[in-house]
């Protein structure tokens, strides 16, 4: 993929664009954040009829064998067309087991959305695999995990999980689970899930040598958050280049005023800086040509640059931007859960630092 889109690429980017501009807008997005069950019975069907669930999944299990580019621009249009997140993250779930384990069964019913899953990875005060508490005993899960996207509403929950000395990657049933539902800032449905021997229906991979599917795995998710975010920038900058040619002030509109100028030409920079990166960042991850920080720069970078890009739109929308009819709150909303979850800034940096003193 170059930096600008081949005809191809454009055109799967017209048809994304199209869906999403008719099937989201911001009346739509508040009636459900009332209800935030309503927007996967509004969007789950007709998501999955469009072969997005199972975009890059084998033809033989409903998919359509997408390449990790052209997927990565699914998820650029899904973060510019703000395409709720419940339904964002049950695809996100798809993707991990595709990723670990394209031949699983449970694919066939995943990639038509009659079943969910949702990634249950994170402890209270672990991220990491091997400071997991969480164990897989005979063939049940023990243990809490914690800030688990769609627990409560997923068909399947996958597990990463301590077993045999290793990581352990393994698919639960939605029964008899505890949840401590979270308020959150992006409205994420998000919870705290208690496994007290909930048993295991499917394992993706060996047990106790799940580490490295684990890692690639998770980067293919960090890669596709990153996507998410260029399109959110995209969004706001073509949204307040609009505002501010449409914003009269003083007798004129406030994109001659030298100041919103070189604000909007910032943003732009921005953006275009956090375009070549996170493009860079997946075009090598694909092709295996990675040789330094590429990704490591991508992962440090943008998640803090989204937040920043966010911040001046609704700097330059006034009053306008903080009202919670305009979409513009959706986007920082994002910008700061993303950050946490995919793109935390200290261990990015840490990592390009040791590659650079060694």
């Amino acid at each position: 993929m170059h930096p600008v889109p081949t005809d191809d690429q454009e055109a799967i980017l017209h048809e994304i664009r199209k869906f999403l501009t008719k099937s989201v807008d911001a009346d739509k997005c508040m009636a459900w954040e009332k209800e935030p069950g309503s927007a996967v019975s509004a969007l789950k069907s007709s998501v999955a009829e469009l072969g997005w669930f199972g975009y890059s999944a084998p033809e033989d299990v409903g998919g359509s064998e997408a390449g990790f580019v052209d997927l990565s621009l699914l998820y650029e249009e899904l973060g510019r067309g703000l395409l709720p997140l419940q339904v964002i993250n049950y695809m996100r779930g798809v993707q991990a087991v595709v990723d670990l384990d394209p031949k699983c069964s449970l694919l066939n019913n995943l990639t038509t959305a009659e079943k969910t899953i949702c990634l249950s990875f994170d402890e209270e005060f672990n991220r990491l695999p091997e400071n997991y508490d969480v164990k897989i005993e005979g063939d049940a899960v023990y243990g809490r995990k914690c800030y688990v996207l769609n627990a409560e509403s997923a068909d399947y929950h996958l597990v990463a999980a301590k077993e045999k000395g290793g990581l352990s990657l393994v698919v639960v049933e939605n029964k008899d689970l505890k949840f401590q539902p979270l308020k959150t800032m992006a409205d994420d449905s998000q919870a705290h899930v208690d496994y007290s021997g909930a048993k295991v229906i499917a394992r993706l991979g060996d047990a106790g040598n799940g580490k490295e599917a684990f890692d690639k795995m998770w980067l293919n998710q960090r890669l596709l958050a990153l996507s998410e975010m260029l399109g959110s920038m995209f969004c706001v900058l073509d949204t307040t280049v609009d505002y501010i040619k449409e914003r009269w002030q003083f007798g004129q509109p406030i994109a001659l005023f030298q100041a919103v100028r070189h604000q909007t030409a910032d943003m732009a920079t921005t953006v275009t800086a956090c375009r070549h990166l996170t493009r860079q960042a997946i075009t090598r991850t694909v092709a295996g040509t990675v040789e330094s920080t590429e990704v490591l720069s991508a992962l440090a970078y943008v998640g803090q640059a989204y937040k920043k890009v966010c911040w001046a739109g609704h700097h330059l929308h006034g009053g306008t931007g903080f009202v919670v009819e305009h979409p513009m709150h959706w986007h920082s909303e994002r910008a700061q859960s993303y950050c946490i979850r995919y793109t935390p800034e200290a261990p990015f940096l840490k990592a390009i630092t040791a590659k650079l003193l060694d």
